[in-house]
């Protein structure tokens, strides 16, 4: 009897989350919707956060409602990176592509943002790259 009475009011407060979940999201202006953003990746011999990073600005671009393009920019690695990144090219929730890298300086567009990993010592915080990704998104398509 107590185990229904337990069960009976997780399945109420599940509930009631649900609903104040959707509510907060729907009363969420949503400014992102119909942008579209792209993001330079520069790797060299960075297997062990290149997915990372990869799935981190998928979601970020699937939850802001943006449609998102990653271009990887490879400076000659000799790992496994470039294998990680075309198994993810067709397999995570934004465009990614694979291009040598151009270090004329020429390629940034005002839509792109340039995440150069060579001069990193660890991986970025989860509020670095929201900063990354949001000075990747253009202005409004209409």
């Amino acid at each position: 009897m107590i185990a229904h009475l337990c069960w009976i009011g997780a399945v109420y407060a599940l509930a009631a989350l649900a609903v104040h979940a959707l509510h907060a999201r729907k009363s969420r202006p949503r400014v992102c919707v119909g942008r579209e953003g792209c993001c330079i990746l520069i790797t060299r011999n960075h297997q062990d956060v290149v997915e990372w990073y990869i799935r981190t600005l998928g979601l970020l671009s699937l939850l802001g409602g943006v449609r998102m393009r990653m271009a990887v920019e490879d400076c000659g690695s000799m790992d496994q990176t470039l294998e990680i990144v075309r198994r993810l090219e067709g397999n995570c929730a934004m465009e990614v592509e694979i291009r040598p890298y151009r270090g004329d300086g020429s390629r940034k567009a005002p839509t792109e943002a340039v995440l150069d990993l060579r001069f990193r010592s660890g991986p970025l915080g989860l509020s670095a790259l929201r900063r990354v990704w949001t000075a990747g998104v253009g202005e409004a398509k209409h």
